[in-house]
C-alpha cells in the first residue's frame, strides 16, 4: 500500500508475522485510525511519524510520535512522544515524553518526563520530571526531593502567644489518644498514609514544643540551685 504526497511516496507493508512496516517516509504520515475489529493491532510498528487517535500493538518503535491513546506491551521511544494517554507494560523514552497520563508496569525516561499523572509500579527517570501526580507502587530512590508546602511553617511555635500545653495536659492527652497532640494516630496513618512535606512540618513542630519544653525546666532547675544555695548559707 502507497502513500503519495507531492513528488514523496511511502510504503505500508503489512508482513505475514503481523508487522507493519512504513519505508521511505520523507515527511509526516497521518495515520487516523485502521479498522481491524475497531483498532489497529500490530506485533511491531517501525515509523518516523506516527499521528493516530488510538494505537494498539504489542511493541511500538518510534522516532517521532504523536497519539492520543497509545497501548502497548513494550514503548521503545528514541526522540519524543506526545501522548494523552500513555499504557504500556515495558517504557523505554531516551529523549522526551509530554503525556497527560502515563501507567506503566516498568518506565524508564532518560532525559525529561512531563506528566500530569504518572502511575508506575517501577519508575527509573534520570532527567528532568515534571508531574502533578506520582503514584509508585514499588521502591523509589531519589538523590534529592523538593517539597512545596502549602502549609505555614511552625516557626509561631516561638511566638510569645503561642499555647504551649502544660505537660500534664500532654500526658493526659497521650493516656486517652495513645499519640501525640497534632499528630496523627497510627490507624489514620495505615488507612491515609502520610503528607511528606506535613508530617515534616508536625515532627518540627514537636521539636520546637520540646525545646521550650527544655528550656522552661532549666530556667526552673536554676531557680532551685540557687534557692539551695541560699538555704545552705
Amino acid at each position: 500500500m502507497q502513500y503519495r504526497s507531492g513528488n514523496n511516496v511511502s510504503c505500508l507493508v503489512f508482513t505475514p508475522d503481523g508487522t507493519v512496516e512504513i519505508n521511505h517516509l520523507y515527511g509526516n504520515l497521518k495515520l487516523p485510525l485502521f479498522n481491524v475489529n475497531g483498532q489497529m493491532y500490530a506485533r511491531s510498528a517501525t515509523v518516523n511519524a506516527l499521528l493516530a487517535k488510538e494505537f494498539t500493538a504489542g511493541e511500538l518503535y518510534a522516532v517521532n510520535a504523536s497519539v492520543t491513546t497509545l497501548t502497548a506491551r513494550s514503548a521503545t521511544i528514541d526522540n519524543a512522544l506526545t501522548a494523552d494517554e500513555l499504557t504500556v507494560n515495558s517504557a523505554n523514552i531516551s529523549k522526551t515524553i509530554s503525556v497527560n497520563e502515563l501507567s506503566a508496569s516498568k518506565a524508564t525516561i532518560t532525559t525529561t518526563l512531563t506528566a500530569g499523572l504518572l502511575n508506575a509500579q517501577n519508575a527509573t527517570i534520570e532527567g528532568l520530571t515534571k508531574t502533578h501526580n506520582l503514584r509508585v507502587n514499588n521502591l523509589l530512590c531519589a538523590k534529592e526531593i523538593k517539597v512545596q508546602l502549602n502549609s505555614t511553617w511552625p516557626d509561631y511555635v516561638f511566638a510569645k502567644d503561642y499555647n504551649l500545653l502544660p505537660l500534664s495536659e500532654v500526658e493526659q492527652f497521650i493516656n486517652e489518644n495513645h499519640h501525640l497532640p497534632h499528630i496523627p494516630s497510627a490507624a489514620e496513618v495505615e488507612e491515609n498514609g502520610i503528607n511528606i512535606g506535613e508530617m515534616n512540618a508536625k515532627l518540627l513542630l514537636k521539636v520546637e514544643e520540646l525545646t521550650l519544653y527544655i528550656i522552661q525546666m532549666e530556667k526552673r532547675l536554676a531557680e532551685l540551685e540557687n534557692r539551695n544555695v541560699v538555704i545552705s548559707d
